[in-house]
């Protein structure tokens, strides 16, 4: 078995969000340091994905190199760009082909 190994970072949060975060854990049944560290994965995932598709769309990247940046596999990051409202600057057929 692998384990995750985790380093100890501080960081500030906002007192409002700090409460949020503590009403979603009593309501989880879970404690606020496990639901953080949720947090701070799905906000990860999406700034990832959000940047590789403002690189994509920049024309900065092919499409298969953003979703490698966006660490999901092509068809997920054309499912994320679909429902984000970006089209594809090429068919689904050249990006299969090439």
């Amino acid at each position: 078995m692998v384990s995750d190994l985790s380093i100890r970072v501080s960081v500030a949060i906002p007192n409002e969000l700090l409460r949020s975060i503590e009403e979603l854990a009593r309501i989880k049944k879970v404690n606020r340091s496990m639901l953080l560290s949720e947090s701070v994965k799905l906000g990860a995932r999406e700034l990832r994905i959000r940047f590789a598709i403002e690189q994509y769309q920049r024309g900065f990247m092919s499409v298969g190199r953003a979703s490698e940046i966006a660490e999901v596999g092509l068809a997920e990051f054309l499912e994320e760009m679909r429902k984000r409202g970006v089209t594809s600057r090429h068919s689904l057929d050249s990006l299969i082909k090439g």
